[in-house]
């Protein structure tokens, strides 16, 4: 049974207390006694096989500046996205979770991307509050020449996978940030001047 569906910053509880004991006491009756307590609730929580955390962004209007390219050859290009997290989780950016698409948001198909290896996760903040920065690089591959001037928007979905910082809660003021996006013509570039 599913208690809680959002995690709540506070939770508050009215107690009624009930006092059991053999010993017998004196009470005045008609005077208000105060009678002081104090409670801490702790209510762990676990992040069990099968939970997915994913973080949905997207790099857009990318054809205002790449829109004259198409008299540029190349087949192969690397984005570069630098970001910092601030979440205690570290993060992952898959090839298939990422999306080319044009100016009418429809997907470009014929762009193969791949994720360099040791640039695909996000590193986790060790205190969720200072921001580890990372570098995410991803390989775009076409035979379409000029597929760098199609491209309009960059949509990715980043997941949480198992790092190193353990006993930091997550809280609603912890973010992730892309910083800056780079683009890289590996072999550079042929430009047809015809």
């Amino acid at each position: 049974m599913n208690l809680l569906e959002t995690i709540p910053d506070d939770i508050d509880v009215n107690l009624q207390p009930i006092v059991r004991n053999e010993n017998y006491y004196n009470a005045e009756l008609g005077k208000e006694y105060d009678l002081p307590a104090s409670y801490e609730v702790d209510v762990p929580l676990s992040f069990e096989q099968g939970l997915n955390i994913v973080y949905n962004d997207s790099v857009q209007d990318l054809n205002k500046d790449l829109n004259d390219l198409d008299k540029v050859s190349l087949k192969n290009a690397k984005i570069m996205l630098s970001v910092d997290n601030a979440i205690p989780l570290k993060l992952q950016l898959k090839a298939e979770n990422v999306q080319i698409k044009d100016v009418y948001g429809n997907e470009l198909t014929a762009v193969k991307k791949t994720m360099e290896e040791d640039k695909q996760y996000v590193t986790e903040s060790t205190d969720g509050e200072k921001p580890a920065t990372s570098e995410l690089v991803l390989s775009l591959t076409s035979d379409d020449t000029a597929f760098l001037s199609k491209i309009d928007r960059i949509c990715f979905k980043i997941t949480a996978v198992p790092g190193s910082a353990t006993g930091v809660p997550l809280k609603d003021t912890q973010w992730l940030k892309v910083t800056s996006v780079k683009l890289s013509v590996p072999g550079g570039v042929n430009v047809d001047l015809n």
